[in-house]
């Protein structure tokens, strides 16, 4: 190697070596490529193993959303052979694929490729040199050597600030979950309506960063009204449309409407805006004070449990299908129910009905009936019961799904 191409790959080695950022290490390697091999143009394609394809995000004339099969081409070839191809016409070469210069409208004549190997034997990408056809220049031997050199330092760097970048942007995200988790609990209500005659109790514990379950309990209108809603999984999607459920029955509460219409305009918007075989299961209920008389619609939503006083449990069914499967909601008409004295109104997630530990059975209704037919008859300590015995029932296994739980208890 001449001592002046020397310099420019240790010039280039250390730009490489000196920078972390993906978009700076790409730019280093294609300028380096062009202006030691004096070529015309240099792009840099990164390997994407799950898709098994070659993506261009920097190349002299190329544009940013180029991304190839991994089996095609001169690019394809020599990231099967790993070992560099020098070509002095593409356009005679059966091998060449002109759907690259078909995007960026350059006519490619000498056309040099080689594989970026990194230091432990991975292919993270390939790299093209090239001079325009009918200017008769082509690469030398040398030329080859030196971009070998060039592109041995350039896989190291490529590598290490795609792990780094792929460490920043999962840093960003856990950042925005966290964020996310803190809007969404700040959501849920601050407290839990203080009646003559009641005592209310609640928890929800999200099985990520953000929960696809919701609730809230208000007092408005000489009614109280409890909610419930489960998006069908957990994260951040789930947790997005839970969020605007919970907005919505807010909104038909304070607006004063009837609980049948509040269900109806609700699964009518969740029909328009969730994805395609996307739903949430809900409870919507109000409870008359004065009298105990409940009066509800379970979206899906189900079982829901009545504790007795004499420590029986009632079991009721859900009375129409889950939210936004269709635009129509068809009710069964509201379900009713009656509160006696000492007894409590139990809405529970699914995450708490499916506790399981690794590789075995779930706890289920049956499981916090048990859990519950001998504990205190308050609100509070019926919740605390549900929760530890969704924990113990675990062992030790993670919590696979949100786990909420609203109780009110008649005196």
């Amino acid at each position: 190697m001449k001592a002046q191409a020397y310099e420019r790959v240790l010039e280039a080695a250390r730009r490489l070596a000196g920078s972390p950022d993906l978009h700076d290490v790409l730019t280093v390697i294609i300028d380096a490529l062009r202006d030691v091999l004096h070529a015309d143009r240099a792009s840099v394609f990164q390997y994407d193993m799950a898709q098994d394809e070659f993506y261009a995000t920097r190349a002299h004339g190329l544009p940013g959303d180029l991304r190839l099969p991994a089996n095609r081409g001169l690019i394809g070839e020599a990231a099967r052979l790993r070992t560099s191809i020098n070509v002095a016409d593409a356009s005679k070469d059966a091998r060449f694929d002109p759907t690259i210069s078909q995007r960026s409208g350059f006519v490619t004549g000498a056309l040099l490729t080689l594989p970026l190997i990194d230091e432990a034997g991975a292919l993270v990408g390939v790299a093209q040199v090239l001079h325009e056809a009918g200017n008769g220049r082509t690469f030398s031997d040398e030329d080859e050597e030196v971009a070998r050199h060039l592109t041995d330092q350039a896989a190291m760097a490529l590598r290490r600030a795609t792990l780094l970048e792929a460490a920043r942007r999962r840093d960003e995200l856990e950042a925005e979950l966290r964020i996310a988790r803190l809007i969404q609990q700040s959501s849920l209500p601050k407290a839990l309506p203080v009646l003559p005659g009641w005592s209310l109790a609640a928890h929800s514990a999200p099985a990520t960063e953000a929960a696809g379950d919701a609730y809230d309990a208000i007092h408005a209108h000489g009614k109280l009204w409890l909610f419930m809603a489960d998006a069908a999984g957990h994260g951040v999607g789930p947790a997005l449309s839970v969020s605007q459920v919970l907005a919505m029955m807010r909104m038909g509460v304070y607006l004063g409407a009837p609980l049948e219409d509040v269900a109806r305009h609700v699964n009518r918007q969740c029909a328009i805006d969730l994805p395609h075989g996307r739903f949430v299961t809900a409870f919507m209920g109000t409870i008359e004070p004065t009298t105990g008389s409940v009066t509800f619609v379970a979206a899906g939503q189900a079982p829901i449990l009545i504790r007795r006083a004499d420590g029986t449990f009632d079991s009721l069914c859900a009375n129409a299908p889950p939210l936004g499967v269709d635009a129509e909601l068809e009710l069964e008409g509201p379900n009713t129910s009656q509160l006696s004295a000492a007894d409590a109104l139990l809405l529970i997630s699914d995450g708490i009905f499916d506790a399981r530990p690794a590789g075995g059975k779930a706890l289920r209704a049956n499981g916090v009936a048990s859990a519950l037919a001998n504990a205190p008859t308050s609100a509070d300590a019926m919740c605390a019961s549900i929760v530890r015995v969704a924990n113990t029932h675990r062992a030790g296994a993670p919590a696979e799904d949100d786990q909420t739980v609203l109780i009110a208890v008649r005196s």
